[in-house]
């Protein structure tokens, strides 16, 4: 007699199989150094942000009048702005602000992108007409004047621009996701489920959501990237952050019209945009490598 499988190895089985995709998956990553160098620098991001408290020599909201725009010292390492707050502390508070609204607004972009992405490519007809024309609508406006239109009748707020981004970002996740379920859903496994009794629910979520996953987390990493640059040129505009909350991009428009005598103003924040754009964009350059290895062999 053949012997029966406990639940308990069943378990221990799959365990064992997620980590070793896990570890094939960051095998083909860390092939890109680029990729490898952009999640070292986005570290460096969270750390700051999750330790702002410890690391931040000055109260963020703290002036000093009688400091106002000194140059990187040894008390000030990155020197003041115009009213003595110490630029070094409001840059790390604001890394704060610029992963929350870029996770946020992702969250919001990908979990409603997503739903009308696969009903739009499941059920095609009438629901794919009605969703894909209010996608084109959305995509009909350029993004940034899209968002400036949302914070000109909302108000300019944290919650109500990541609210702006989340929206201004839904077609770019329902177009990928409708794109890959009209593929999937003619496969052999998904006709199965069917014939198997599952729901239409069911086989969207376990059976068609897990493999169209991939260019899905792809577009999340290079849509926060996008997201933390909106915000800053938004909050550079004065419709995001309000101040006195450290922005790096208000914290930019408040520096630019000091740029002739106190650069340091403008150009730290400026350089840390910079430094977490370029590092999001490099990890998602790393899995969209890693997670088609297609692409890997062809570059």
């Amino acid at each position: 007699m053949t012997e029966a499988v406990s639940p308990v190895s069943l378990a221990e089985a799959r365990d064992a199989s997620a980590r070793g995709r896990l570890l094939e998956l960051w095998r083909r990553y860390r092939r890109n150094r680029t990729s490898v160098v952009g999640l070292a620098l986005l570290l460096v991001v969270v750390l700051a942000a999750l330790l702002a408290g410890a690391i931040a020599p000055y109260d963020p909201y703290a002036s000093f009048p009688s400091d106002a725009l000194l140059p990187p010292s040894a008390k000030y390492w990155l020197g003041t702005d115009d009213i003595g707050r110490d630029i070094f502390s409001r840059i790390i508070f604001g890394s704060r602000v610029s992963l929350y609204v870029g996770l946020v607004s992702m969250t919001i972009a990908g979990f409603y992108g997503v739903v009308l992405g696969m009903v739009s490519g499941f059920y095609g007809r009438l629901a794919d007409g009605i969703i894909m024309r209010l996608m084109d609508s959305l995509q009909a406006f350029p993004a940034i004047l899209l968002a400036i239109f949302i914070l000109a009748v909302l108000g300019p707020s944290l919650q109500n621009t990541v609210l702006a981004i989340g929206v201004i970002y839904i077609p770019a996740f329902a177009r990928i996701t409708r794109a890959n379920v009209l593929s999937i859903k003619q496969k052999e496994y998904v006709e199965a489920a069917r014939a198997l009794g599952a729901r239409d629910l069911r086989i969207m979520i376990r059976t068609i959501l897990p493999n169209c996953s991939s260019p899905l987390i792809v577009q999340a990493s290079l849509g926060f990237a996008y997201a933390v640059l909106v915000e800053a040129a938004l909050s550079f505009l004065g419709l995001g952050v309000q101040p006195p909350e450290p922005s790096w991009g208000s914290m930019l428009g408040a520096g630019r019209g000091l740029i002739s005598i106190a650069p340091w103003f403008a150009t730290f924040p400026g350089i840390a945009i910079f430094l977490t754009v370029l590092a999001l964009n490099f990890i998602g350059d790393g899995l969209r490598e890693a997670l088609d290895p297609h692409m890997s062999q062809i570059g």
